[in-house]
């Protein structure tokens, strides 16, 4: 199961970007034909093919160190946008420094700016629209995600209601469990048993890709079968915290030495450019 997630996000990963990096090439040779007997045409020390081809691979080494993250369960239009703006305004640094340095045309011209801006509208509509069709295709009931809740406290209360929400993210409840039956959930998620029953009930159900678990720490001898199972049968197992009753904040998740905790704020410090600044 684990295996093949894995390869399902390689495969859009690298079918993504092979696709932007024809379109990359393919809106330069568009350009090319219009800008035939221009003075940026006579800019080119080099042929077309040779121009076309290193922007293709500026974009590609740019792609493929960004990743793409449009197949992700729930992502916002507004972030795959942001993310194409980021890498166009890479590949632009990129490809810029490479044609001009290398005396391949003049990266400085309009008609260039306007082949910058027209890929960015065209990769943005490219990935919204293969963003559409994912989640048409989820909604349809396809490339779903089956998951079981084990504990009724508040915080998977609500995060069933994330789950479940929206039919496009491909997430499908099947129930939870809880040492006895719980009015929190709606009815649409039934009772499947005590956690004692988790191993038994996932052994019979190979499908179950999640299992979120909010049982508190004083029932670590149902958990860690739990955990052992998950890891064995590769079910991937989450921990949700309780904090639900007086956190209501954003938090995150931080490691001091091998103590986890939670924070309200990001450490400013876990970010590479912040302590290079510190340091200097």
């Amino acid at each position: 199961m684990g295996n093949k997630l894995l390869t399902y996000k390689r495969m859009v990963n690298t079918m993504v970007i092979i696709t932007e990096t024809l379109i990359c090439g393919g809106l330069f040779g568009l350009f090319y034909s219009w800008a035939q007997g221009s003075s940026w045409e006579k800019t080119m020390g080099v042929p077309q093919t040779q121009i076309m081809l290193t922007l293709m691979l500026c974009y590609f080494i740019t792609a493929i160190n960004t990743g793409v993250s449009l197949y992700n369960r729930k992502v916002y239009a507004y972030r795959i946008v942001g993310h194409v703006v980021q890498n166009v305004f890479v590949f632009a640094i990129l490809a810029g420094c490479i044609l001009t340095v290398g005396h391949y045309t003049d990266a400085w011209s309009k008609l260039f700016a306007g082949y910058l801006a027209t890929l960015l509208v065209c990769l943005a509509v490219f990935r919204l629209t293969l963003r559409y069709l994912v989640k048409s295709y989820r909604s349809r009931g396809g490339n779903l995600r089956f998951v079981v809740l084990v504990g009724s406290y508040e915080n998977n209360v609500e995060l069933y209601r994330e789950l479940t929400e929206a039919s496009y993210a491909g997430f499908r409840v099947i129930g939870y469990f809880d040492h006895e039956p719980s009015n929190r959930y709606p009815k649409e998620c039934p009772y499947l048993g005590r956690p004692e029953d988790v191993t038994a009930y996932l052994g019979q159900h190979p499908r179950v890709h999640f299992l979120f678990c909010c049982l508190p720490s004083k029932d670590r001898d149902v958990i860690i079968p739990i955990i052992n199972f998950c890891e064995n049968h590769l079910v991937r197992f989450y921990s949700v915290p309780n904090v639900h009753n007086y956190l209501q904040n954003r938090m995150y998740f931080n490691m001091l030495g091998s103590v986890p905790f939670l924070s309200l704020r990001p450490d400013p410090l876990s970010q590479l450019g912040n302590k290079f600044v510190k340091r200097t």
